[in-house]
């Protein structure tokens, strides 16, 4: 059932995903994601009677013109530019101080409303070809199998995102430290006990034995007083002894400690531990490439490409290949190359660098906008989604986006 429940839930996100990528701009200075004018009354009922998503893509697609249904998706810009889009803004706390322009939703929003349509016949596909399903609703009622197994999409997005957040960490702090990060913007554990003043320009958050760096909690039965600052001075300085007291609290698995080993993959016929398969391996032919593809740290994958000011930082990809590799081909840095797959070709200009192997070549992922709306992102590069092919790892159900072979040769 593992394969085939992911194989249900791709289907949605996939579909979600085609249809999120909506609002293309013209001219916009800002973002990617800015509409121009409010949108129309017509592409409101066609969302309300869609009953299908023609284009589902491997990775997040910039062009409009392939999406349907058109949805209003908008995001939140914040102080911490964690988030870039101008459609409404928010304060370090969540709270919404200039409302959303137009018509746009948030994204949880529109992906309840779409969970709504789609669980219930996407449920209908799976009792009839899954075969865990069939058993499974044999020995219990149909709809607490389908609530508590998880099938029902509209569960993770029957709440608004404030009211997540509030839930999420009340329980972890408490009401009192709620309503302190309201009224003051920020909250840390103990912050109104230590921080502390000490002249115009310095503040003390911890005092020097408070101060730990560890995402790990304690368990219960360890106190932070039985971890005395002595202990602490004689540690090496990347070593935290509150890091060491969690590893003996118990885990959410059936041996209440970390696994490595799944048994229920292994009675489904799959490797329980990841293990090396030599007919899954794809092998390079001689005078080909293969593409792997990846992220870096200028921009938030396809969604900011139209924004001026991140396009100073990072322009446009380059594509990676060996050096040794490069001159072969006559190629020079800044040669534009073409690289070609199965499914099809891009225009791209070379990076020869000793950085990475021979018979592999890679460029960043997020860009070569498709859609002329992107003013200023039209064309930038080369989008990695036109030649990956479209293949589909088994288990997990997701891409397999790095096992694609090319041919590259000088333009």
């Amino acid at each position: 059932m593992l394969r085939k429940r992911w194989a249900f839930l791709a289907i949605f996100l996939g579909v979600t995903l085609c249809a999120v990528s909506a609002c293309q701009p013209k001219g916009s200075q800002v973002s990617g994601d800015v509409p121009q004018k409010p949108v129309e009354e017509d592409n409101a009922k066609k969302v309300e009677k869609v009953e299908k998503v023609e284009k589902v893509e491997k990775v997040e697609k910039v062009d409009v013109k392939e999406a349907k249904p058109l949805l209003p998706f908008y995001k939140w810009d914040k102080p911490n530019g964690r988030e870039t889009q101008y459609l409404g803004f928010k304060d370090s706390e969540g709270r919404v101080v200039i409302e959303p322009l137009y018509d746009s939703k948030p994204v949880i929003e529109i992906m309840r409303g779409l969970s709504k349509k789609l669980s219930l016949p996407l449920w209908e596909i799976t009792k009839k070809h899954d075969d865990d399903v069939a058993e499974g609703i044999k020995e219990e009622d149909e709809a607490t199998y389908y609530r508590e197994n998880g099938f029902d999409l509209t569960e993770p997005f029957l709440h608004s995102q404030e009211e997540i957040n509030e839930q999420m960490f009340v329980s972890e702090y408490g009401e009192e430290a709620y309503h302190l990060l309201r009224e003051k913007g920020v909250f840390y554990p103990d912050m109104e006990e230590y921080f502390t003043r000490i002249n115009n320009n310095t503040y003390q958050y911890y005092p020097e034995g408070k101060k730990h760096y560890s995402v790990l909690n304690i368990e219960e039965d360890v106190s932070r007083t039985d971890l005395s600052d002595d202990f602490c001075q004689s540690c090496d300085s990347c070593v935290n002894p509150e890091d060491v007291a969690p590893w003996k609290r118990t885990f959410k698995t059936a041996s209440k400690k970390i696994e490595c080993f799944l048994g229920n993959l292994e009675k489904k016929g799959i490797d329980p531990m990841p293990s090396w398969n030599e007919e899954e391996h794809v092998e390079v032919p001689a005078g080909r490439f293969k593409f792997i593809t990846g992220r870096h740290a200028q921009h938030t994958q396809t969604s900011t490409l139209n924004n001026v000011m991140l396009l100073d930082i990072m322009k446009e990809n380059y594509v990676w290949i060996n050096d040794a590799e490069a001159r072969k081909l006559g190629i020079v840095q800044g040669d534009l190359v073409e690289i070609t797959s199965s499914v099809g070709s891009v225009r791209i200009k070379a990076y020869p660098t000793p950085k990475i192997i021979p018979e592999t070549i890679f460029y960043i992922h997020g860009f070569g906008a498709e859609s002329d709306g992107f003013t200023f992102a039209h064309r930038n590069g080369a989008s990695d989604n036109e030649i990956i092919e479209g293949n589909i790892e088994p288990v997990f159900g997701s891409s397999i986006m790095h096992e694609t072979i090319v041919t590259v040769k000088k333009v």
